[in-house]
C-alpha cells in the first residue's frame, strides 16, 4: 500500500507491506527516482520479512526546503514514524538512509530497537563528499544522462554494470526538472553530515554491513562505525559495489537473521 503521511506541514510518501506484528522500517539511500514507487519489487525482494514484520519504506518529504540538512531529514522522518504509531522498530538504513538511521537512533531511541547500517558513514566529509558533490553538480547543471551513468558506475560493481548497466541507466531516464531539483537538495546535505562523536548515545542494537568494493563511502567508514559502536561488522568483497544490498544474494537474509536473533 502506498500513502502520503501528513504531519505538521510535512508530506512524506511511504509504502507498507507484510502482516507481521513487528515494525520494520527501511530508509533508502539518495536516489533520482522515488524508491516508494517501486512497492511491488520491494515487497518481492523483502518477501521473507512479510510474515514476521509490517514493513514501512519512507521517501524524503515531498515539499523540500531549498536547504535541507540530514538532521532535518531525520527529524522529519522520526516525526512521521511517531505519527504512524511506529515504536521500537527494526530499522535498515542504506547509504544516506543509514545516516538518517543513526541520527534517529541517537535523538529518538524509543523509535529504534535494532538497526542495520548498510554502505553508510558517520562522517560525510571524510568519505562520501567527493562523489556526492560531483552528483550534485551534474544535477544542478541539468546533465541528466551523465548523472544517470555516473551514479550507476559508482553504485554498482563492474560486473553488474557490464551485465545490466544500460537497463539501470534506462530506469533512471528520463529525469524531470523536479527530480533534478530534489536530488541536488538531498545530495547537498551529505558532505556536512557528521554524527561520529554521538554514536555512543545509540541504545539500539546495531549491525554494520559494508563492502570492500564500495566506491562511494568506502569500506573504512563501516569499520569506523562498528568500532565506535562495538558491534558486529560484516564486509563483502570487491566483487560488489556500494549497492551491495541489491547485489549480494544473501544480504537480506543477513538482515532478517539479525532482526530475528
Amino acid at each position: 500500500m502506498q500513502a502520503i503521511a501528513q504531519v505538521d506541514g510535512i508530506g512524506m510518501a511511504y509504502c507498507t507491506f507484510g502482516e507481521g506484528p513487528r515494525p520494520f522500517v527501511i530508509l533508502p539511500g539518495l536516489s533520482i527516482k522515488s524508491v516508494v514507487a517501486q512497492e511491488a519489487s520491494l515487497a518481492q525482494g523483502f518477501a521473507q520479512f512479510a510474515r514476521d514484520f509490517t514493513v514501512y519504506v519512507f521517501d524524503r518529504r515531498s515539499n523540500l526546503p531549498e536547504v535541507y540538512p540530514l538532521e532535518a531529514m531525520a527529524e522529519d522522518t522520526a516525526r512521521v514514524m511517531a505519527n504512524l504509531g511506529i515504536a521500537s522498530a527494526c530499522v535498515f538504513g542504506a547509504s544516506q538512509g543509514g545516516m538518517l538511521a543513526q541520527l534517529i537512533a541517537i535523538s529518538h531511541p524509543e523509535l529504534v530497537s535494532r538497526m542495520v547500517l548498510g554502505s553508510t558513514t558517520s562522517r560525510g566529509a571524510d568519505s562520501a563528499a567527493a562523489v556526492v558533490d560531483s552528483w550534485e553538480t551534474l544535477a544542478r547543471q541539468g546533465r541528466t544522462e551523465e548523472l544517470a551513468r555516473t551514479t550507476a558506475e559508482y553504485l554498482y560493481s563492474p560486473a553488474t554494470n557490464a551485465a545490466y548497466g544500460e537497463a539501470i541507466i534506462a530506469g533512471m531516464l528520463p529525469i524531470t526538472d523536479e527530480e533534478l531539483r530534489r536530488f541536488a537538495i538531498l545530495a547537498s546535505g551529505t558532505p556536512a553530515f557528521s554524527c561520529y562523536e554521538h554514536l555512543d548515545g545509540i541504545a539500539a542494537k546495531p549491525f554494520v554491513i559494508g563492502c570492500f568494493g564500495d566506491r562511494v563511502v568506502g569500506w573504512r567508514a563501516s569499520v569506523d562505525i562498528a568500532e565506535r559502536l562495538g558491534c558486529p561488522l560484516y564486509l563483502y568483497g570487491r566483487e560488489y559495489g556500494h549497492s551491495v544490498y541489491d547485489e549480494a544474494p544473501d544480504y537480506r537474509s543477513r538482515i532478517y537473521d539479525f532482526f530475528m536473533a
